[in-house]
């Protein structure tokens, strides 16, 4: 595939770690088709659930052809047809810390208590080089890029933990909607390929599209990265 014309901004080649991208709905269905429209060779996608008639408006990978079939294995029909040259490992099960994670991260998941198992297997986990959390809700969409193994990221990470109770509940009608869904698959691509590129890169961005506001907060430096690739390469 002729990835020419993204070659001086992504190179897929450069990307040398492994994906698992938790949860397949409407932040992971974005997530997974901006990864693969990114040239991005293989990764895997957990999820339990299956594609429902209202999950189809704003999932992007699904449409009425997937309803009843679960949502690992719809999204990855769709994206052999739409991205044949990544290959998605489809894991129908919700991750409850049955396998190790390594690599990058990416939690989708739609709530606290399933974010919370995720964190506790990769926090201070050496094995993960990142790990990506989205939150979402209406029109508000969050992003977290820290290195679980960073005392400095875990601490500004666990400020933001709280419980499903606390969580802001949005009316039905205003879960979701595709734009939140897309703006988030684009963030985390963005990062990832600042990640890849060892550019500097922003701990958390929140984004309010009803403001059209994006506030940038805990930006890392490229020295910090450099600093700390040494110090794990001297380690090593």
């Amino acid at each position: 595939m002729d990835f020419s014309r993204q070659q001086q901004l992504f190179e897929p080649s450069s990307l040398l770690w492994n994906i698992q991208l938790i949860g397949c709905g409407h932040s992971g269905s974005a997530i997974a088709l901006a990864l693969s429209k990114l040239g991005v060779s293989e990764f895997s996608i957990w999820d339990a659930d299956i594609v429902e008639e209202i999950n189809c408006p704003g999932q992007v990978l699904f449409g009425p052809q997937h309803i009843g079939m679960s949502k690992v294995e719809a999204a990855s029909q769709t994206l052999r047809k739409l991205a044949p040259w990544t290959t998605v490992i489809p894991v129908r099960q919700q991750y409850a810390g049955q396998q190790s994670l390594d690599g990058i991260v990416i939690s989708a998941v739609d709530s606290m208590a399933s974010r919370n198992v995720i964190w506790e297997h990769v926090r201070m986990n050496v094995g993960v080089r990142w790990f990506i959390d989205t939150r979402v809700g209406g029109e508000f969409g969050e992003c977290f890029t820290i290195r679980p193994w960073n005392i400095d990221d875990v601490e500004i990470y666990e400020g933001f933990f709280f419980t499903d109770a606390e969580a802001l509940h949005l009316p039905c009608g205003a879960e979701a909607i595709v734009s939140t869904a897309l703006m988030i698959g684009s963030i985390v691509s963005s990062q990832l390929v600042r990640l890849t590129r060892r550019e500097s890169y922003a701990r958390r961005l929140l984004f309010n599209l009803a403001r059209m506001g994006l506030f940038c907060d805990g930006r890392v430096e490229e020295t910090t990265l450099t600093t700390a690739r040494r110090g794990g390469e001297e380690s090593g």
